[in-house]
């Protein structure tokens, strides 16, 4: 019972975190239009390709994600005074709604998470497996 509370709990909070207004006069990421408008549905990420950029340095806190849009709501969320964790789950929540083909529910991923005060870094592998006896057929029935 108490999983059940927990589960909710935590798909409410991604769902709330990745909603907010964001007023013009904050601090904006750099994103670039043609990364935003204009995707092709067959080849989603064909407008992400590879740009030059500079290197960046920051001093208080940085995000980085595949999507402009993800790390905008990384940063809104350490702006606020948010943990990493809060922020990482903003990130998330976002992409699986901007990229749903590419991250969502039964995606994969690897997290690098710092943990300030203990001075700890741990490390999930999240990589997606399967059962070591799926086979290609697995989800095919008498039709294909």
């Amino acid at each position: 019972m108490a999983k059940t509370y927990l589960l909710t709990a935590l798909i409410m909070s991604m769902v709330i975190s990745g909603c907010q207004v964001i007023h013009a006069n904050q601090g904006k990421v750099n994103t670039n239009s043609a990364v935003i408008a204009g995707a092709d549905a067959h080849t989603p990420e064909h407008v992400t390709g590879l740009t030059e950029q500079k290197q960046v340095i920051a001093s208080d806190f940085i995000v980085a994600s595949a999507n402009p849009l993800a790390t905008q709501a990384g940063y809104d969320i350490l702006k606020q005074g948010g943990s990493a964790a809060d922020a990482m789950v903003a990130v998330q929540t976002t992409l699986s709604l901007v990229e749903p083909q590419s991250s969502g529910l039964g995606g994969g991923a690897f997290v690098l998470y710092w943990d300030n005060t203990a001075k700890t870094l741990t490390t999930f592998d999240g990589r997606e497996t399967a059962p070591m006896r799926a086979t290609p057929e697995l989800f095919l029935d008498k039709d294909g």
